[in-house]
């Protein structure tokens, strides 16, 4: 019996951190990316990240990353494609005046009636700043 309280709180504990910390803010990202939810990714873009960009040049910049994006691996998977990431690793940073970076690589597959193909991911980096977590950077090919 003891061996199965722990093993569900390991489970418990497992499902929760996903959605919480770097990883919820990494899987918000992901779907918001994968949607085209481009009012979510500017949302959770630091403002470090675009030097005092005025906000509709990195609405515009961000849209059109991620369009060049989904549109090649579309073009390797097929318009009915499946996208889906794992992270691969993570590393943690400190700053003064950040609470907290993490490097975070990512590979993404995707799974289409084309075909399947893998995009690896090796400079995301999640930033906490001010109690919540934001994009600083991550791309791969254009956007993701």
């Amino acid at each position: 019996l003891g061996v199965a309280i722990i093993i569900v709180a390991v489970i418990a504990i497992n499902i929760i951190s996903s959605f919480t910390g770097y990883k919820g803010a990494v899987n918000t990202a992901f779907n918001a990316f994968k949607n085209y939810d481009i009012n979510t990714l500017v949302s959770m873009t630091s403002d470090i990240a675009y030097n005092g960009m005025d906000s509709n040049k990195i609405e515009e910049s961000i849209s059109k990353d991620v369009s060049a994006t989904l549109d090649s691996y579309e073009s390797v998977a097929g318009h009915d494609m499946s996208i889906s990431y794992d992270i691969t690793d993570s590393y943690n940073y400190d700053s003064s005046d950040i609470s907290e970076v993490v490097k975070v690589e990512l590979d993404i597959k995707t799974k289409g009636s084309l075909g399947e193909s893998n995009y690896p991911v090796n400079d995301l980096y999640m930033i906490k700043e001010r109690g919540n977590w934001y994009i600083y950077k991550g791309y791969v090919g254009n956007y993701y």
